[in-house]
């Protein structure tokens, strides 16, 4: 059985599943290919966090990926994976904290206002940039508060 094989044609009754949707605002951001699949499959984690409830007390969804796991995913190594967060950090789409010493690190997503808008996606395909560097961002987040008794085990994956 080839991979053809396993393949039917896309309808207008097809429904697709466990697939991983591209917000459009990411085409404008000039990320590296893989800076932006790692992008999404950090925003679809958040998604599961969030539906597990998993946020500070200011409200920031947080979600938890081993370096080790992202790495296996996207099929490079550990030093390609910290260098295409780090050009997400760069970019202001990416926060990494470390609640407790020693502890797994919590990375929290940011995403333009806009795109929860509708009609707004324009925005992003002309002018300036709109969202801010990391280098730039507010005092807040700096000073999350954690609650110490949240638990920090894995999120379950999708099947």
């Amino acid at each position: 059985m080839n991979d053809l094989d396993a393949l039917t044609p896309f309808t207008r009754n097809t429904s697709l599943v466990n697939f991983l949707p591209v917000p459009r605002y990411l085409f404008a951001m000039r990320l590296s290919s893989t800076a932006l699949l790692l992008y999404i499959l950090l925003l679809d984690r958040a998604s599961l966090s969030k539906q597990n409830g998993w946020h500070n007390r200011e409200g920031w969804v947080y979600l938890i990926y081993p370096v080790a796991e992202l790495a296996r995913v996207l099929g490079k190594n550990r030093a390609t994976v910290q260098k295409l967060l780090r050009e997400l950090e760069g970019r202001g789409l990416v926060i990494r904290s470390h609640p407790t010493p020693g502890g797994a690190t919590h990375y929290f997503l940011r995403v333009p206002a806009a795109s929860a808008v509708a009609g707004e996606e324009a925005a992003f395909f002309s002018g300036p940039e709109k969202i801010t560097p990391a280098a730039e961002l507010e005092e807040g987040w700096l000073k999350f508060q954690w609650d110490r008794a949240q638990k920090s085990a894995p999120n379950k994956q999708r099947e």
